[in-house]
């Protein structure tokens, strides 16, 4: 498969997933701002961040109805066009809107994880797997980047509602390209008449328990990547509230630090993920990344406005590469799992159970920030870490028969 032939369903998969995680990022970056000018504590945000994490979870569980009837292109225009209402929303400045609005956006954004997966599961060849799916998946800290030079760069001359307009210019632009993409990418597959009735139904929110039972491997897997999305859910979320909250920084230089934690992670992800090819299995890798990711969490804790600023440098880049690294891996390792048919659904399933971490984790730690302090928040995400390692370490004792299990 020539290369042309590969950028066209990358392009496809990346580029509105680029677009939404700047969104998704700008707001944490731009949280102490927003919290100031509607008279809350900085880590107030944890429940912003919270409702986006159950929009995501809940289109996620419900993807399975609404992917095979939309398709994957026509799915990621309907997300592109459901987050930019959200923003509207958190706009307004109105708290119960901007939890509605954040709620929305968190739906947009989940959009591009089943429907990104699909297109390179029926576009691109397995053997580059790890290396596509990561070089998707570093679509995520480009956009940290951006957000974090528009949180620098933009709001602290203009406001913030300056940068969100800035954002939904990127998404527009976005659903303009993905609307000039050719019909044979939304329509490998047949589509299915929309079930409406499935959204109320009991059977559609229990289905990716379903998926997680019925394909061997998937339970262990999702439970090891939900306890890393535990670590990175924090520590990226509450980067700069933290730096400029806890520990005095001016939010230009935290967002610029920012900025810089994920170009780093850009680089990780593309790094590991071609490791991975390497190695023939990401399962190696994500044993490394497991309590490398622990790590990250006491590096932030740490941290001060006082250090040189090559300190402060070192310690992103570290944070940046590791932390989030696990995402593509863990993707194509079910893509791998699960039967070829299936991608879509597995992928769905247990980004679902995966995504819950997103929205338990942040307001849990906002409330840690309050009751128990920001440092012992912060390093009690290393049990977390442990705890995926030792399950990476279990599932690769496990003989052949036993992975066919489930188990």
């Amino acid at each position: 498969m020539r290369l042309p032939t590969l950028a066209v369903p990358l392009l496809i998969a990346l580029l509105p997933l680029a677009a939404m995680a700047i969104l998704q990022f700008a707001m944490p970056v731009i949280a102490p701002m927003v919290m100031a000018d509607l008279g809350r504590p900085a880590h107030a945000y944890g429940w912003l961040g919270g409702a986006l994490g159950l929009g995501s979870v809940l289109l996620l569980v419900t993807s399975q109805v609404i992917l095979p009837a939309l398709g994957p292109v026509r799915a990621l225009q309907a997300g592109l066009v459901t987050a930019i209402a959200g923003v509207g929303c958190v706009m307004t400045g109105i708290w119960p809107l901007m939890l509605f609005g954040s709620f929305l956006i968190g739906i947009g954004y989940a959009t591009t994880t089943p429907a990104g997966s699909q297109i390179l599961a029926d576009f691109t060849p397995r053997a580059l797997w790890g290396t596509l799916f990561s070089l998707r998946m570093a679509a995520v800290p480009l956009g940290g980047i951006m957000a974090g030079l528009l949180g620098s760069l933009v709001a602290p001359a203009h406001g913030w509602r300056l940068v969100f307009a800035v954002v939904v210019a990127i998404c527009i632009f976005a659903l303009v390209v993905l609307l000039a993409m050719p019909r044979r990418f939304n329509e490998a597959r047949a589509l299915r008449p929309l079930d409406i009735r499935s959204f109320t139904s009991a059977a559609t929110y229990l289905r990716p328990l379903h998926t997680l039972a019925r394909v061997p491997g998937l339970r262990s897997l999702g439970f090891a990547a939900w306890c890393l999305a535990c670590v990175h859910a924090v520590v990226t979320t509450f980067y700069v509230i933290y730096l400029v909250g806890s520990r005095g920084m001016d939010l230009a230089k935290a967002a610029s630090l920012f900025a810089g934690l994920h170009i780093a992670a850009a680089i990780g992800r593309v790094f590991f993920g071609a490791l991975a090819d390497r190695l023939g299995s990401p399962l190696p890798v994500l044993k490394v990344l497991a309590p490398a990711s622990g790590c990250t969490a006491v590096l932030l804790s740490v941290m001060t406005a006082n250090w040189s600023m090559p300190a402060l440098v070192i310690a992103t880049i570290y944070i940046g590469t590791v932390v989030g690294a696990f995402t593509g891996l863990y993707l194509a390792e079910v893509a791998r799992l699960a039967p070829a048919a299936e991608v879509g659904d597995a992928t769905a399933s247990v980004a679902a159970f995966v995504f819950t971490a997103y929205l338990i984790m942040p307001p849990l730690a906002g409330l840690g920030f309050t009751w128990i302090g920001a440092v012992p928040t912060l390093r009690l995400l290393v049990l977390f870490a442990v705890t995926a390692l030792t399950v990476f370490v279990w599932r690769d004792r496990l003989s052949a028969p036993d992975v066919a299990k489930g188990q």
